[in-house]
């Protein structure tokens, strides 16, 4: 009961703990915040455990990723390589003419993965993020549907099967209980008439609570597997879809040299 009681409290503070971005920045900080603005100059946010305090500034030279509460991820360019290649071009125009590039330069970039679900120990992970069953819980309810119903359908069959194996073990004991006592009488005292009395009502309870007892079985396995799989809703459905690789490539033509991208 202490338990259950922890769980539903946890839930509960878990549904508002999720509301929070993560910001990224190029030297590898992981910052929980709130953003409040984004431009193509600048991220402001306040810290998210210190909503009320100062607002702070990170250039967009600075960061890498954001990502958004709702699972949304903006992706900062690295001005380095804007400059090289802005260089790059300027040498190729001042230095030799156009028909003379033979093998296009190419840069690629593959932008940042989105971090999914696993799962190790009834812990579940999204990144290096840790979240015990009732937060997790707490945030596909809140982020995606699809896993939280897998959720709870698998975990209102294995209730189901606790149900069933609970209702039938007291059954099958008194059956049991009830064909040894018909045994001792019928038998060893002589009273066959009373002893299957007794036997016949037991061995009634001894199937019952078997057939009780082995149905719990497959509503466990199948609402375990279904409760613990259901990050991989979360992952094929809900999780935010990687962003394509660029590609930036210079081309020569009879007018000059331009910078051409494929994604």
């Amino acid at each position: 009961m202490k338990k259950i009681v922890s769980l539903l409290f946890a839930a509960c503070v878990a549904v508002g703990a999720f509301a929070q971005d993560l910001i990224i920045t190029r030297d590898g900080q992981r910052l929980e915040a709130k953003v409040l603005e984004v431009s193509s100059a600048e991220v402001k946010y306040k810290e998210f455990n210190n909503q009320d305090g100062a607002t702070f500034i990170l250039r967009a030279d600075e960061i890498n990723t954001v990502v958004f509460e709702n699972g949304s991820v903006k992706v900062f360019n690295a001005p380095s390589q804007a400059q090289s290649q802005n260089q790059t071009l300027s040498q190729a125009n001042d230095n030799q003419p156009a028909a003379a590039v033979e093998d296009p330069a190419v840069v690629e970039e593959t932008l940042p993965q989105v971090p999914l679900f696993t799962m190790d120990d009834d812990i579940y992970y999204l990144g290096d993020r840790k979240f015990t069953e009732a937060e997790y819980l707490a945030f596909v309810q809140e982020n995606c549907q699809p896993a939280y119903e897998a959720f709870m359908k698998g975990a209102k069959l294995r209730k189901t099967g606790w149900r069933l194996l609970a209702s039938g073990l007291p059954i099958l004991t008194a059956g049991i209980v009830l064909c040894g006592v018909g045994v001792g009488v019928g038998y060893e005292q002589g009273n066959k008439q009373l002893g299957d009395g007794l036997c016949i009502p037991g061995a009634i309870f001894v199937s019952v609570g078997t057939g009780l007892s082995i149905g719990s079985i497959p509503c466990l396995i199948v609402g375990s597997v279904k409760k613990n799989n259901s990050y991989e809703v979360y992952n094929e459905q809900c999780a935010p879809k990687p962003t394509a690789t660029l590609d930036f490539r210079l081309q020569t033509s009879e007018n000059g040299i331009g910078l051409a991208m494929r994604f």
